[in-house]
């Protein structure tokens, strides 16, 4: 059985005084946060469902994106940036694309 498609579409347009611009777009919503190699202000966490009512005794968290900017070669002008996805079961990623 297969469950709800999502689509999360992220890249940056500027960096400028150590702070990256990016531009996110989930399922529609766009987001426009700026990160920075300072610990604290290099992520952004996107939640990304809320999970569905269940009776267990202790409810699942809702599966979270945090993209983590990790570095910016000024001269190359190339953005490292980790995208991880913590789902707390199970989920499958599909049609990755980018570098």
């Amino acid at each position: 059985m297969l469950g709800k498609h999502h689509t999360l579409a992220f890249r940056w347009t500027l960096y400028d005084r150590a702070g990256l611009v990016m531009h996110v777009l989930y399922d529609g919503r766009p987001f426009q946060p700026v990160l920075f190699l300072k610990r604290g202000r290099d992520v952004f966490r996107l939640k990304l469902f809320a999970r569905p009512d269940s009776d267990l005794p202790l409810p699942l968290p809702s599966p979270y994106a945090l993209l983590v900017f990790q570095s910016f070669n000024a001269k190359e002008k190339i953005a490292v940036i980790d995208l991880k996805i913590k789902t707390g079961g199970r989920s499958e990623i599909n049609d990755v694309k980018g570098k």
